[in-house]
């Protein structure tokens, strides 16, 4: 079990910024540029992450689309070797944008379905990371933007969390601070707000083949598993920007 609350950096906000360039010839375009803030770096599965993004085609190119996904990468460790297997848990795809246009992404929720918590407490050999991933899609054979904000995933959500009673403001134009609006005072939750109670869920990508080589048609039992992981049935405007 891992507990949020004992995370400090769970409850901080987070902001990237990167750019690239399209290349013809000897030519380089003026620069694609993509800046991604969530609100806190900390969830429990069935929370949403809120999205604010904000991209600027400098190019002349029109850009395919955009989206948003939560990476697992998963760490072997051996005494002198490891292994990383990097796996899409869930993915949103938004617009695209025509060539020196903008494109915001302005609290877009992406649930987070059951999964393992992050860093798998008390296991020296496996480490879990997870990350939200914003990426650009740019066209032919160019490489896409991509920028990555680390997550925790806990088992116990984070106390004290306030939903706000009016939306975010738009995500401002880059550069510049994000966001740059006035963020709305946060109200008090009810007093006998409660957030719901854990339950369990299979995790995402359902069942596995656990049948062995020398296993027969005598097995008793079946022959597939779906491991169960803490689940929290929160709706859309629980701890979330209304």
């Amino acid at each position: 079990m891992l507990d949020l609350n004992l995370i400090p950096s769970a409850r901080h906000p987070a902001t990237v910024n990167d750019s690239k360039t399209l290349c013809c010839l000897c030519c380089a375009s003026a620069p694609i540029t993509a800046q991604v803030h969530i609100d806190r770096m900390g969830f429990v599965p069935g929370e949403f992450i809120s999205i604010n993004a904000s991209v600027e085609n400098g190019s002349t190119s029109k850009l395919p689309g955009t989206s948003a996904s939560i990476i697992q990468q998963v760490i072997f460790k051996a005494t002198t070797k490891s292994r990383t297997l990097s796996n899409t848990v869930i993915e949103m795809n938004g617009l695209g944008m025509d060539g020196g246009k903008s494109l915001q992404w302005t609290n877009e929720r992406l649930q987070i379905p059951a999964i393992p918590p992050s860093m798998l407490q008390y296991c020296n050999i496996i480490d879990i990371q997870y990350f939200l991933q914003f990426m650009v899609v740019t066209p032919g054979t160019s490489i896409n933007l991509r920028t990555k904000i680390p997550l925790q995933i806990g088992s116990i959500p984070l106390q004290g969390l306030t939903p706000y009673s009016v939306a975010l403001p738009s995500a401002p134009p880059m550069p510049g601070a994000f966001p740059t609006g006035e963020t709305p005072a946060p109200q008090p939750p009810p007093s006998d707000f409660q957030p719901p109670p854990p339950s369990y869920m299979a995790a995402v990508g359902g069942e596995v083949d656990i049948k062995d080589d020398d296993d027969n048609e005598h097995m008793m039992g079946g022959t597939t598993f779906a491991p169960q992981y803490t689940y929290y049935d929160w709706s859309q405007s629980a701890f979330t920007y209304n």
